[in-house]
């Protein structure tokens, strides 16, 4: 590879063998069709997600310019060399969207930007309670527990959760 340019790990653009949906509250990327189950410390998941690597990374989403999602190395086995992984990258860019929304953020939404992201945090606490799955009142019971916790970042996408790769 070019070491003038930044190379991103396929799996991070758009040859991930696997999908994510960041609204899930679990991080539990899913294998498509023959590709690597997550396992912590898969060997697939720890390699550099760039090349050179990074000692640090801002991820920035249009629809969240005000939030972006710091990530920084982990040190790789015992040689102590920093190296940001995928795992890192995924992990990361997934706590970052889970994180609480704060009123002030809150009541800088226009009415019509608060109505859109109660839909998709209302969408989000049905969708986890089904996710866990049980009877009618457990799903019920899970959703009031899920709503409880409050607006997070997640619900910002407004339902587009899928990851889809960087840019």
């Amino acid at each position: 590879p070019d070491p003038t340019k930044l190379h991103i790990h396929p799996w991070l653009t758009h040859g991930a063998p696997f999908h994510i949906d960041l609204a899930s509250s679990t991080f539990a990327p899913l294998p498509l069709a023959g590709g690597p189950y997550w396992r912590e410390g898969t060997e697939d998941f720890t390699e550099s997600a760039f090349h050179p690597p990074l000692m640090s990374l801002q991820i920035v989403h249009p629809r969240l310019p005000f939030w972006p999602v710091e990530l920084a190395p982990s040190i790789a086995g015992s040689n102590s060399t920093p190296m940001m992984n995928i795992s890192n990258v995924l992990r990361g860019l997934h706590q970052g969207l889970h994180k609480h929304m704060g009123q002030v953020d809150w009541n800088s939404l226009t009415e019509g930007d608060q109505q859109a992201v109660t839909g998709a945090f209302k969408a989000r606490c049905r969708a986890e309670a089904v996710r866990i799955g049980g009877s009618p009142e457990q799903l019920r019971n899970w959703e009031i527990k899920t709503i409880s916790e409050g607006v997070r970042r997640v619900d910002f996408l407004q339902g587009r959760t899928m990851f889809k790769g960087l840019v």
